[in-house]
């Protein structure tokens, strides 16, 4: 008797969600400047959460932190809207 996996991977929405992370990350990178590794640091964390979250059994947690006014509310809030 073999174990089935506990979820299933549709890998149809998984490649469409990739795409989806891949374009924003772009348009990011074209509205904020000079923060690319950062766009980039951030997409890369949130990308299993975002991509597959049936898999995670731990919560994702995000920390940015800066100085007031450097951007960071508007980074999250345009990743989410996008």
């Amino acid at each position: 008797m073999s174990a089935s996996p506990p979820f299933v991977i549709d890998h149809d929405q998984v490649r469409d969600r990739q795409k989806r992370l891949n374009r924003a990350c772009r348009q990011l990178k074209r509205d904020f400047v000079g923060i690319d590794g950062i766009i980039d640091e951030l997409c890369d964390y949130v990308r299993v959460w975002y991509l597959m979250p049936e898999i995670l059994s731990r919560p994702v947690i995000v920390n940015l932190w800066g100085m007031t006014g450097v951007g960071k509310t508007d980074l999250v809030r345009r990743l989410v809207s996008y």
